[in-house]
């Protein structure tokens, strides 16, 4: 009978350690199963943010590509007409030293006996220089253009008249020998003004040329073409020097376009 009463506790008590258990195990798998669940809809969450972010992303690339296809397309024709602009340009720096080097040979062929008397023609930087030794048009001090001086003068204007486009500034130059008792002439500046000044007044005058396109200007010995230590480096030195420049009026209408 006592056997009977200790197998029948045993057994109770078994049982209720293994409805302990588990229900132990199943408030733990519960508990897990809501963690996972938890953990999903976080997932799930975050999956939704992140395809809302990528369509927006694909919205702002759409749009970021079509304004970038209009800059770049903005950005060519920009390009193409500057590029247009540039070789108008330099066909019409081309044309300028053509004309340029056509108005040199012109003046050489039309002075060429000048030559001996110590007159050149030449192109430098775009420019022609028409140099005449003050042994053509003055006499030692003076201001009067001689006769000689007076012919290569004239011969010059025949040849600018017909050159409309082109401004003419007439330089002075004398070399470092002091002036001497020439009255109301000073010094070297006055002496290389004044000659400019009367080649000008002569080329307006008797060759008609149009004022408004010649200027004068004297540099006495401070432009020399070589030393004064010799008499042949100070009779180079004496010289007029017309500088003949073509209007660019165009040429710059087009650089400021470049810009």
């Amino acid at each position: 009978m006592k056997t009977i009463f200790r197998f029948s506790a045993v057994l109770i008590l078994a049982l209720s350690l293994g409805a302990c258990v588990s229900l132990q195990k199943y408030n733990e798998l519960e508990a897990e199963k809501n963690a996972l669940q938890r953990q999903a809809d976080s997932l799930g969450f975050g999956i939704k943010q992140l395809s809302g972010d990528i369509d927006s992303l694909g919205s702002d690339y759409q749009k970021y590509k079509s304004t970038s296809s209009k800059e770049l397309k903005n950005l060519s024709g920009s390009l193409s007409e500057r590029e247009k602009r540039l070789k108008e340009l330099e066909e019409k720096l081309a044309a300028r030293d053509a004309s340029m080097d056509k108005l040199r040979q012109t003046l050489s062929d039309a002075l060429l006996g000048f030559k001996e008397s110590g007159l050149t023609v030449s192109v430098k930087d775009g420019k022609v220089y028409v140099s005449l030794s003050n042994q053509l048009l003055f006499a030692s001090g003076k201001t009067e253009i001689n006769k000689k001086g007076q012919e290569a003068l004239l011969d010059v204007s025949k040849v600018l008249a017909k050159q409309s486009d082109i401004n003419i500034l007439v330089e002075g130059h004398t070399d470092n020998a002091p002036v001497g008792n020439l009255g109301a002439i000073k010094d070297n500046w006055d002496l290389s003004v004044l000659r400019s000044t009367e080649v000008i007044r002569y080329l307006t005058t008797e060759g008609a040329l149009d004022a408004k396109r010649i200027t004068a200007s004297g540099h006495a010995e401070f432009m020399p073409l070589t030393g004064n230590g010799s008499s042949d480096g100070r009779a180079k030195n004496r010289r007029t020097e017309l500088v003949l420049t073509p209007k660019l009026d165009e040429l710059y209408d087009l650089m400021k376009k470049n810009k």
